[in-house]
This record gives structure tokens, sequence and C-alpha cells, in this order.
């Protein structure tokens, strides 16, 4: 009896068996299986770099156009450039130029000027602005501060000052910045130096004629490293801050005029 019982058991787990397989084969028949997706690698985008280079010869545009650049492009970056470099009077014959392009190779990143009185490296920013070695924004009308950082002010512009060494009251036609010795000083827009040299009382000074009747000077510095009738860019270093002349301490004196007229030029950065 019982094993009659366990045959019947068996035989029955068989068939079970055997049709649940049928049908979980026949299921997998018809479905597909999806297959794993191919994977292509990102295209490598080829950065393009132009670079032309060339020699000042007659003017900055025809030695630009002669490297190869186009004169949109040479358009485009003394436009961007209007407000601090003179490129009629500012680049003389044998300046050398280096200019290059950047990924699109269409409009200008950088520029290289380079003459027997300064180097400049001018690159343009995210901003699309140009800025300098000295992080100067090159591409701005703003007239710029004659110090590389904000510097303790010593003495403020004022018609009714009392002269610390005269002892009586004197028009203080300026700022007064305390620095230290060999601090950089630079000029606070494009122009011409109209005076650099010594005076008993203005010790080591420099003078520049900028656009629009403006002019600026730059006294008691220790030394000068322009010369009278040079093309100054905005924000190109013009000598070094010192204590010579008749003063009470390492300081730049800085004073700036409109028609020859002093103007306060704390009121100027504020604006």
């Amino acid at each position: 009896m019982k094993s009659k019982y366990f045959t019947f058991f068996f035989i029955n787990l068989f068939i079970l068996t055997f049709s649940f397989s049928a049908l979980y084969n026949s299921s997998t028949e018809n479905k597909k299986i999806p297959s794993i997706p191919e994977m292509h690698p990102e295209p490598t985008i080829k950065k393009v770099t132009r670079i032309f280079s060339g020699e000042i010869s007659t003017s900055f545009f025809s030695s630009a156009l002669n490297s190869g650049l186009s004169v949109e492009q040479i358009f485009s970056l003394t436009e961007s450039l209007k407000h601090s470099i003179n490129f009629v009077r500012g680049i003389r014959n044998g300046d050398k130029f280096k200019i290059i392009l950047n990924n699109e190779a269409t409009k200008v990143d950088t520029l290289i000027l380079r003459s027997p009185n300064y180097t400049l490296t001018a690159n343009r920013l995210k901003n699309g602005d140009f800025y300098s070695q000295d992080g100067i924004n090159l591409s701005s009308p703003d007239v710029v501060y004659p110090l590389s950082k904000h510097y303790p002010i010593s003495s403020s512009f004022s018609l009714y000052r009392k002269h610390p060494i005269l002892n009586k009251i004197q028009p203080h036609l300026g700022t007064d910045f305390r620095t230290p010795i060999g601090t950089p000083v630079f000029a606070v827009n494009k122009g011409v130096v109209i005076i650099s040299k010594y005076h008993p009382i203005a010790g080591n000074y420099i003078v520049i004629q900028h656009p629009n009747s403006i002019k600026t000077r730059y006294l008691h510095l220790n030394n000068r490293i322009v010369n009278k009738g040079g093309v100054i860019y905005k924000g190109q270093k013009i000598g070094f801050t010192g204590n010579t002349g008749r003063t009470t301490g390492p300081h730049l004196h800085f004073e700036y005029l409109k028609n020859n007229i002093s103007i306060n030029f704390e009121h100027i950065i504020k604006n």
C-alpha cells in the first residue's frame, strides 16, 4: 500500500516539474532579453590655437595685418583696448607683438607687446574684458588706482590743511598714500610723460598728460623708470614710492588735475 502511494506521489511530482519547466522555457523564448548598449567614447574636442607675431613697421594695424590677422580681428582687438593703449603713438617701429587666438581661432585671447621700456601682456577673461599682468582691467574706461592696493591715506586733499613742516595753512592739492619705500606706482590712465625729473621739494616726480585734458602728478618717488616723451598705457609701472624731496616720511603724493585745476582723487575713486 505504501509503495503504491510513493509511486503515485513521484509520478505526479515528475509531471508537475516537467510542466513548469516547459512553461518557463516557452516564456523566456518569447521574451527578448535586452542587450548591453555599445559604449562610444565622447568625441575629443580638438583645441585650435593660432599665434601671430611680428615687429612693428609703420603701424600696428599694417603689421598685424601682414602677420595674418583679419581686419575684423584687428579692429575688435584695438576697440577692446582703446581706453588703455594708444595704438597710434604708443607703439613704435621695432616694438614686437604676439597675438594668440582662442580655441575657435576667431577672437584674440592674448596680446603681448614688447618695447625697450616695457612688456605688456593683455589676457581676455570670461567676462570678455582684457586684463594686464597686474590684474588691471584694460577694457574699462575708468581710471585705476596708482598703487597695487589701497594703502592708508596719511593726508587727504584739502584747501585748508596746516602744513606739517611749515606749520601754516596751505592747500594740499593731492592725496598722500603712506607706503613702504619701493612700492610700485602705476599710471592711472594712458597718456604721455611730460615731466620726469628731480625737484628739491617734490623729489623724484613724474607728470603724465592724459586724454580729455586730464593730468596726473606722482611725487617723492624713490626712482623713476619712464622718461619725458614716453607714451604710457593704463596701469603701466612708472616708478617706485620713496622719501625724496621735502617729506615727513615715505609716501606717494598723488595729484589729479582737470584743465589744470586740482580735483580730489578720492571722490573719483568712490564714484
